[in-house]
């Protein structure tokens, strides 16, 4: 098991900051690309870089907004079903799986 996980959360003090793109395939020949910003190891922006026509685009804004608020990914919506949220949320836990590996810009 990862040790940044904790029952399923990630650890906030393993983030380091910076700005960290996260990318996930989808079954058609796209990607959805998202950069996650993180100040003092939290989670303050997630911006759509690259993604197809959603079907519900309010809900994905909510979805960006829930990750924000929460600090994690986990038991937001149903995972592994394969849908646009399933996808959006392996993109950004693909970004913060950056964010804790970064090398620390401190002294």
């Amino acid at each position: 098991m990862d040790e940044a996980w904790d029952d399923g959360i990630y650890d906030l003090n393993t983030y380091h900051d910076g700005v960290y793109t996260g990318r996930q395939p989808l079954p058609t020949p796209q990607f959805i690309v998202v950069d996650v910003t993180i100040e003092q190891g939290r989670i303050v922006a997630i911006h759509l870089r690259e993604h197809p026509a959603w079907s519900a685009p309010q809900e994905q804004e909510k979805l960006l907004q829930t990750v924000i608020t929460s600090q994690t990914t986990s038991t937001i919506a149903p995972r592994d079903a394969g849908n646009e949220q399933d996808h959006l949320l392996h993109a950004i836990e693909d970004a913060l799986d950056k964010a804790r590996q970064a090398p620390s810009s401190g002294p």
